[in-house]
């Protein structure tokens, strides 16, 4: 008896490993029916995205900018700190710098295929220069605008590649974020 016959999965799952593997950085386990996303990948994609900037109610000038990922295995979330410039010539005398810690889920988009940040939270402001007063008064906007730029952000888009196997369509299923990288399970459709 062959290991094929022995382990119909491997038969099944072989060819879309095989595509997996020649045509994105992503990790298939055939064994656990899983894609696993390191944390360095996350961050090489996401890095490739930034320098983001938005101007916020005609008023504020807000540059985003220098990702950093942290993974939180306990909370299954994920905390993005970014450099954030924000200037305003009506309410600011010079520009302020500082970084933002923004904590958020992950979830799946089926209609774009992608992994996005969901329903971030922004939990630390931290403001170069500025009093403790200073942060807290200028974290209103901070936190609007981050949020608005994050919220829903892709951080990997799957290949159709990756989710098609002989005509069989597959989707993510359960997302668990690890110390060091995110798994997603791939079920069928």
């Amino acid at each position: 008896m062959s290991l094929l016959s022995r382990f119909p999965r491997v038969a099944t799952i072989a060819p879309l490993l095989f595509f997996t593997l020649t045509t994105a950085w992503a990790a298939y386990n055939i064994w656990t029916s899983e894609y696993t996303l390191t944390q360095a990948e996350l961050l090489e994609t996401l890095t490739k995205q930034f320098p983001r900037n938005v101007n916020y109610k005609g008023v504020f000038k807000v540059s985003v900018a220098n990702p950093q990922l942290t993974l939180d295995e306990t909370q299954n979330r994920i905390t993005t700190i970014v450099d954030t410039n924000i200037s305003s010539d009506l309410f600011l005398p010079k520009a302020i710098t500082g970084k933002v810690a923004l904590n958020s889920g992950v979830k799946y988009d089926a209609q774009t295929r992608s992994l996005r940040l969901d329903q971030p939270v922004v939990n630390k402001v931290d403001v170069d220069g500025n009093s403790e007063q200073s942060n807290q008064e200028i974290a209103g906007v901070t936190n609007a605008v981050v949020r608005e730029l994050l919220n829903n952000y892709p951080i990997y888009t799957f290949t159709t590649e990756q989710l098609e196997l002989k005509g069989q369509r597959f989707e993510p299923g359960e997302i668990t974020i690890g110390q060091h990288d995110i798994k997603v399970q791939i079920v069928q459709k």
